[in-house]
């Protein structure tokens, strides 16, 4: 017996129970599940490429990106009764991509590098997507990069202006917290609290809106969103950006995954650049991070 989340049973059958339950009150989520049971003919349902593609354009009306990205599909095969449709197919993977999407992100990179449904040839826009579903884990973009000679991930680049040894950062001390000094994009210098359990470098809602104002980051610097872990255990979505450059101390790390979190939070330093160096700590004694 396969165990599924939460450690119950694996039940396909119960879980399209539930899904018709909460599509029929209108949830999108459900509805977008219930259209891919009907399009495996999975949990004792008949294959039903119809109901599926109509579930979808529900689920799709609530800007849901799994049911746009599945609804483009369905547009490109001509499946469940849909002409077959390059151009609106397109528009849904757009509209997907736009919110975070990876198969969105994939399938209309695939769009770019092909050029089709009225869009330009544009390998480096199919790039630049593919990028982006491939580091949300999107097997086929992962394998396009791969096919174009793309290297992902990307190599990381740590710029030293030490030629060796460690480099001691000084920690500035407020409200009780020692924080580290971090120049973002060569513009802004932001304090950090340095937070091993935070897998991305973390900026609240409010400081992100200062550093798109004052033009440190940019939209092009947006890569869609990630769900997070709570303390609390919940979960909740973020949108997520990349970091250019991040200077602490005498250390320069380029490409740094940021994500943002709500107004007023901290700003923590966390895995996304700690990762990037062989060993880091904290001398607590001299109030320094040690970056090795």
């Amino acid at each position: 017996m396969s165990v599924g989340a939460g450690g119950l049973a694996r039940d396909d059958r119960e879980a399209v129970r539930l899904y018709k339950l909460s599509a029929e009150q209108g949830n999108d989520q459900a509805q977008t599940n219930l259209g891919a049971a009907y399009l495996r003919g999975s949990g004792g349902l008949t294959r039903d490429e119809t109901e599926a593609v109509r579930l979808y354009k529900l689920a799709a009306e609530h800007r849901n990106a799994q049911a746009q990205a599945n609804l483009g599909l369905a547009y490109l095969g001509g499946v469940g009764g849909l002409p077959k449709d390059v151009v609106e197919a397109v528009r849904y993977f757009k509209m997907s991509a736009e919110d975070g999407n990876a198969q969105g992100q994939a399938n209309l990179g695939a769009a770019y590098e092909r050029g089709d449904g009225g869009l330009l040839k544009d390998e480096r826009e199919a790039v630049r997507l593919y990028r982006l579903a491939a580091d949300h884990g999107n097997r086929f973009a992962q394998a396009a990069l791969a096919r174009l000679g793309v290297l992902w991930p990307a190599a990381p680049q740590i710029v030293t202006e030490l030629s060796a040894g460690d480099a001691r950062v000084r920690m500035v001390s407020g409200n009780g917290t020692f924080y580290v000094p971090a120049l973002i994009n060569d513009t802004l210098k932001l304090n950090f609290v340095v937070d091993s359990g935070a897998s991305d470098v973390s900026i609240p809602a409010n400081v992100a809106q200062t550093l798109m104002r004052t033009g440190t980051i940019n939209e092009s610097d947006f890569t869609g969103s990630a769900n997070h872990r709570l303390a609390d255990g919940s979960i909740v979505s973020s949108r997520t950006f990349i970091i250019r450059s991040l200077k602490v101390g005498d250390r320069t790390v380029t490409n740094v995954r940021a994500s943002i979190a709500r107004a007023n939070a901290p700003l923590l330093l966390g895995q996304s650049f700690l990762n990037r160096f062989r060993s880091w700590s904290q001398d607590n004694v001299n109030h320094e991070l040690v970056l090795q």
